[in-house]
This record gives structure tokens, C-alpha cells and sequence, in this order.
């Protein structure tokens, strides 16, 4: 069980920063996979890594709410409840590379707001991701957006 911060910054930024139980950062931009933790960091470059790149890619696709990026990539599905606002966005990879690292992502959420990202993995394993706090609206500083995306200050 880890404790962190989800931030995504459109277009195409995503950092997933886990500060229990021990400090390690994934950060998603348009042309690299960054890992950061107790062993250093670790650079991927999306450009030389195609199964990597289809991956994060598809990620923050989901983020950015690209609804025909996802479908040329996933079976879509999607389920409201109109009386409680709750909804379920279900993605199934529709071939290799994304059905070797996962059979399903499950997002779920009430109104405009995700609570909960589970990943189904072909091996039968899953990870869940809870969002206790979202806020849609999020506007980042420019030292913010240093830290968390590595985008440099103009």
C-alpha cells in the first residue's frame, strides 16, 4: 500500500508521485518515461521505446479525455448511472504490445471527477489507485510545473 499524488497537465504531462512508503517519481511527458527513486533516476525514451511509448501514451490519453485515440488503441466502454452520477470507463487493449502489460483499465468516478483507477494485468494481479481529493480545476505555478513535469521556466 503506497500513499502519493496523481497531477496531469494537458496536453500531454502526467506525474504519479508516491511519498509512502518510500519517495519515488513517474513522470509521463510527450517524448520520455521518467523514473525517479532511492536508485537514481531512470530516462525512456518514447521515441526508441515503442511498447513503452503505446503504454504512457495511452495513460494520459485517457486524462486528456482523447475519446478516438482510445478507441484506435482499446475497446471502450462506458456506463452512467443517472441517479446517482457514478460511471465506469472500462479499456481493454485491443492487441500487443498493451494486452502483454494489461488485460483491463477500469476508471470510475461520480459527476466530472475520477475516485478510483484499477489496472487489470494478464497475470491476474491488479493495482488500484484511490483518489481521495481531485481537483479539476488545478492551475499550476510555473515552479510547480518545473518539479512535478520537468518543464523548464520561459
Amino acid at each position: 500500500k503506497s500513499s502519493g499524488r496523481l497531477c496531469f497537465l494537458r496536453p500531454g504531462y502526467l506525474s504519479r508521485v508516491i511519498e509512502t512508503p518510500e519517495r519515488s517519481v513517474l513522470t509521463i511527458t510527450p517524448t520520455e518515461l521518467r523514473l525517479e527513486g532511492q536508485d537514481g533516476v531512470e530516462k525512456i525514451d518514447l521515441k526508441q521505446n515503442d511498447h513503452v511509448r503505446q503504454f504512457v501514451t495511452s495513460q494520459v490519453q485517457v486524462f486528456a479525455g482523447d475519446e478516438e485515440a482510445l478507441k484506435r488503441s482499446y475497446e471502450v466502454s462506458y456506463a452512467r448511472s443517472e441517479a446517482d452520477a457514478t460511471w465506469v470507463l472500462t479499456l481493454r487493449p485491443r492487441k500487443a504490445p498493451l494486452t502483454d502489460l494489461m488485460r483491463e483499465l477500469r476508471i470510475s468516478g461520480r459527476g466530472v471527477l475520477a475516485d478510483q483507477i484499477e489496472v487489470q494485468e494478464p497475470s491476474g494481479d491488479r493495482t488500484v489507485t484511490r483518489i481521495v481529493a481531485c481537483d479539476a480545476q488545478r492551475r499550476f505555478t510555473d515552479a510547480e510545473k518545473e518539479r512535478l513535469f520537468g518543464i523548464k521556466p520561459h
